[in-house]
């Protein structure tokens, strides 16, 4: 590949059987003439130049590169038309760099300021513009036919694509060195690369002060094209050189002149002349980026939009000042993000949190070394936080943006001779007296991401003993390349593939590890643990978040018992339980993310494994089958997540199950049967759903529990939680899922678009929950959020939105806006779901409470008789008039948590500077709570809390004491904080039962 890239860059063919390959490099010659000794006849005309003699290659080179043209005359005809084959696009990485550098090694340069490549051709430009941006190195088109790689890109284009010639690889590896010397700051921060979209908005700004004129140029002969200066002939006549057809001429005196219109602050060389733009960087300066700063100041001065939202389109990260590094030698526990209370961070970005699992969202990196790919390893995780699924994920569990931070922890890359994960709890059964280990040769990535089936080993928790293994035949493993310092896939000798992975050694130590992890945590754990010699690493460590009520023994013989006796039916399929569950349907094979749309509600999703892109469809799914994979394959993270019955490792199920095939999956089991078949439980697939779910609500509590809900879409899956009802329904989402600012439908007369989305989602959640109360906030968006929407381009701009127009006060001064959402409301009275209840957000005066009940009475309901009546307790004014607030008449009232912390602590919660000083917990605010909850039960109005710190333990077990009537929490996050307001109810009545105040 790479000897064919280098014919292609420095040779020419000739006639029908010859190949002129010239180069000013003997070592290059010799090399071409060393491969083709053998096999065509040579000829070596002069030093650096060989010539090849055979048809079939010349053939080969047209096919490849392009036929010379007939139009073109001369010994560079060939070279014009030269393209980049279109199989080479298809190859992978290793193939590309190896093409690229057979182009480099011969039309490529090394500068001080970076490396280029030149060619005549511009579709062999183009295409290896293209092939450079596949292999990720940054890359400019220049004047001249020259494609630029920056100095900053060079140590990534060595690993890439690298070079043959000993003077050229000298050359680079100066580069890299004299760039790591004298650079003071890393290109990356705070820059704006140079485009082609740039320069095209700059020069239509700049064309608007800038003149054309007639200037008198030479016309070109053969085409009549612009002629430009060239140097002189050897009599010392001018030459000159067409722009358009590049042909030269010696002036004879019979050059003609014509005029045209051109910029007259362009020079005869078409270059700016000095001072003529506010742009000029000319080619002394073109491999170097353009500070931000300078750039949004010329874009202010052309009065540009469009260049001021390139500028500012993208995220720009503070620079990094430095990096140090520091001696540390004891064992690391913990690590701290401070401010963000639940939420720390692991290995290469990876996020946890008490009641959610962030893993395999942010990227990882392996094998960096060096300051400057450190730094860029940093940033890259950074932005993999704004990856679609990452966004996808918090949206769908409710996490705010604004309150999901990262940070990346460094640590020692461990060459792994064997790698896995494994669990403090068994996952698959959630039984407690069992440990789980999944292990693999070479490292960890093959297990985790589910690319193998690994051996799995069941410790006794209590006497660390084995209780059964299964060990899984392995062909090849993941290992670091010490010669390239890149991972690579490795085959496995066929005598070890079938080994076993642990010793009985590392097992027993591993376990060991697994104890005294979850004693440090207090919760059951999921580690992951790398082996190199002797030594054991322990990696990472997160809590698990999936865990479900174990099956008793009674139960689980009995669903045994049903499968074997019901109709003697036999597995076709086995695998591992990962996320159990019963679900029935029909057979999708997914071979890949283009057939995911083969998916619909019901099916078995039936894949070699699945990955992020999948989520949507799996979301769809009844069950889902792989042939890979372990228990913290993203099959089984996901599944179990989602509470989708899951079966992973089967080895074979995509070979032995048939598209449209009916099959019922056993996930508890890990077993799958033909056909529809009764497990005993007369479950449906979605019936299965429920019921598993509220397997964990077995424990009564006094204070209920709610959720809190925003997408009609999850709904059932909420309700599944055996959640006491919805304690916050924000209306936002629904009223802003059409991009188009609900005031201006209403005024455009598209009140019914708007109302027809407000009772469809809300009646979607209303039956989700009936018989338990939903209590829908009314709206409460800053103005910023409406301004880039459909109709919001009169909302105001405030110093501070979040202090703003927003909650009661707009629907007060918008009463058509507010009437439209009671509207809704009563439509779905009328439809017989009366559970739902309206509460007003951001009260601070008792005057809005007055005016929202008149609105609502316009509407044919009477508060608090019709409907329930109540209020948000956000600000710290609410909580001073809140005995006047009762008195005036309400049902209940909801802490909104966010905002009353952030107008008592004077903190802006969307600002990251002051998050540190960010606390819920904080003593003011819990007075308040305490003394609002005192004043309600004082006229028998319920009391809730709605806001993110529902979902704290700690936060749950004040209120308890402080005899809150329902907690609010995100879905995920329903069972712990059941768990944890139960034990605080025993503690209370222990306490009582001791005559403890």
């Amino acid at each position: 590949m790479r000897t064919i890239a280098l014919i292609a860059a420095e040779g020419s063919t000739y006639e029908d059987n010859c190949v002129d390959f010239s180069c000013e490099s003997k070592e290059l010659a010799e090399k071409v003439e060393k491969y083709f000794e053998k096999k065509c006849k040579l000829a070596k005309p002069k030093l650096g130049n060989v010539r090849i003699f055979n048809k079939v290659l010349v053939e080969l080179l047209h096919e490849l590169f392009g036929s010379p043209s007939t139009n073109v005359k001369g010994k560079g005809r060939s070279a014009r038309i030269k393209k980049v084959p279109n199989l080479i696009f298809n190859l992978n990485e290793e193939k590309i760099g190896s093409f690229l550098k057979g182009c480099f090694d011969g039309d490529g340069y090394i500068f001080e300021k970076g490396i280029q490549y030149t060619s005549v051709s511009k579709e062999l430009l183009s295409g290896v513009i293209k092939l450079i941006e596949m292999l990720g190195i940054r890359c400019y088109l220049t004047k001249n036919h020259t494609v630029a790689i920056p100095i900053y890109e060079a140590e990534l284009f060595k690993e890439k694509i690298g070079l043959t010639e000993d003077a050229k690889i000298k050359r680079l590896n100066t580069l890299i060195k004299n760039y790591s010397n004298r650079t003071k700051q890393y290109n990356y921060i705070d820059t704006l690369p140079p485009s082609q979209k740039i320069s095209e908005l700059m020069e239509k700004y700049l064309k608007k002060d800038i003149n054309f004129d007639l200037i008198d140029v030479m016309e070109c002969p053969f085409c009549s094209g612009i002629m430009k200066k060239g140097g002189k002939s050897s009599s010392l006549k001018q030459r000159y050189v067409c722009e358009d057809c590049n042909k030269s001429v010696s002036d004879n005196g019979n050059l003609k002149e014509k005029s045209v219109n051109k910029l007259i602050n362009y020079d005869i060389s078409g270059r700016f002349t000095k001072n003529a733009a506010p742009w000029n960087k000319g080619n002394r300066k073109l491999l170097q980026t353009y500070g931000l700063n300078y750039f949004n100041k010329i874009a202010q001065r052309l009065n540009s939009p469009e260049l001021l939202e390139i500028a500012n389109a993208d995220v720009m990260w503070d620079p990094i000042k430095r990096v140090e590094e520091i001696e540390y030698q004891g064992d690391v526990y913990d690590f701290v993000v401070p401010g963000t209370q639940n939420f720390a961070a692991g290995v290469g970005g990876i996020i946890t949190h008490n009641t959610a699992s962030f893993a395999g969202q942010q990227e990882t990196f392996l094998n960096i070394k060096g300051n400057k790919r450190l730094l860029d390893a940093v940033q890259r995780c950074w932005a993999s936080l704004y990856t679609a699924r990452a966004i996808y994920y918090r949206v769908k569990n409710n996490f705010d943006h604004n309150k999901v931070l990262i940070s990346v922890i460094v640590q020692k890359m461990v060459k792994s001779d064997k790698s896995g994960v494994m669990f403090s709890v068994n996952p698959m059964n959630s039984d407690d007296s069992e440990i789980e280990i999944e292990a693999g040769f070479g490292l960890g990535e093959a297990v985790v991401s589910g690319a193998i089936n690994p051996d799995q080993y069941i410790i006794d928790k209590n006497n660390l003993s084995l209780k059964s293994k299964k060990i899984n035949r392995q062909e090849w493993m993941i290992t670091l390349d010490i010669n390239t310092g890149a991972n690579i896939k490795k085959d496995i000798s066929a005598d070890k593939q079938e080994t076993q992975k642990l010793s009985q050694f590392e097992i027993e130590k591993l376990a060991e590890l697994a104890v005294k992890i979850e004693k440090h945590y207090t919760k059951p754990q999921d580690i992951e643990f790398a082996i190199e010699g002797s030594r054991i690493f322990v990696v990472q460590s997160r809590p698990i978040t999936t865990l479900k009520k174990p099956y008793s023994e009674k139960e689980q013989l009995s669903k045994e018992e049903n499968i074997s006796n019901g109709d003697h039916a036999e597995p076709i399929v086995e695998g591992l339980p990962a996320s159990p569950g019963v679900g029935i349907g029909p057979v999708k094979i997914i071979r890949n993310a283009d057939e995911l749309t083969k998916i619909e509600k019901g099916d078995v999703l039936v894949a070699e494994m699945t990955d992020p892109d999948y989520v949507s469809a799996m979301e769809k799914a009844c069950a889902i089958v792989t042939d890979k994979g372990g228990s913290t394959s993203h099959a089984a993270i996901v599944g179990r997540e989602m509470g989708i019955p899951v079966i992973v490792g089967t080895n074979n199920a995509t070979k032995i199950l048939k598209d449209n095939e009916l099959i019922t999956v056993d996930a508890t089991n890990g077993k799958v049967y033909k056909g529809r078949l009764d497990l005993g439980s007369k479950k449906t697939e979605e019936a299965s759903l429920r019921a598993e779910s509220a397997e964990h609500f077995e424990i009564e509590t006094a204070t209920e529990v709610k959720v809190v809900m925003d997408l009609p879409k999850f709904a059932e899956h909420a309700a599944q939680t055996g959640a006491d009802g919805v304690g916050l329904l924000r209306v936002e989402h629904m009223m802003l899922s059409g991009k188009a600012h609900p005031s201006f439908l209403i005024k455009s007369g598209r009140k019914a678009e708007l109302l027809s989305d407000l009772v469809s989602g809300m009646t979607t959640i209303a039956r989700a929950f009936q018989g338990k109360k939903v209590w829908v906030r009314l709206l409460d968006v800053p103005t910023d959020e409406f301004r880039n929407m459909e109709g919001g381009q009169d909302e105001a701009i405030e110093d501070n939105p979040m202090m703003g127009f927003r909650g009661i006060r707009r629907d007060l001064g918008e009463p058509e806006l507010f009437k439209t959402q009671i509207e809704a409301i009563k439509q779905i009275h009328e439809a017989g779901l009366t559970n739902v209840g309206v509460m007003i957000p951001l009260v601070t005066h008792l005057d809005q409470i007055k005016q929202s009940k008149d609105l609502i009475r316009q509407c044919g309901f009477e508060p608090c008789k019709d409907i329930e009546f109540g209020i948000m307790v956000e600000t710290p004014a609410a909580v001073q008039i809140i005995d006047e607030i009762c008195r005036e008449g309400i049902n209940f009232v909801s802490f909104g948590t966010n905002d009353l912390t952030q107008y008592t602590l004077a903190i802006d919660r969307n600002n990251a500077r002051v998050q540190n000083l960010y606390d819920e917990m904080h003593p003011a605010v819990l007075r308040q709570i305490a003394s609002v909850i005192k004043v309600c039960k004082k006229y028998g109005v319920n009391t809730s809390i709605c806001g993110q710190a529902g979902s704290r333990p700690e936060m749950a077990e004040f209120l308890v004491k402080c005899g809150i009537d329902s907690i609010s929490a995100n879905p995920d996050a329903v069972h712990t904080i059941r768990t944890v307001v139960a034990k605080a109810e025993r503690k209370l009545l222990l306490n009582i039962a001791r005559g403890n105040p």
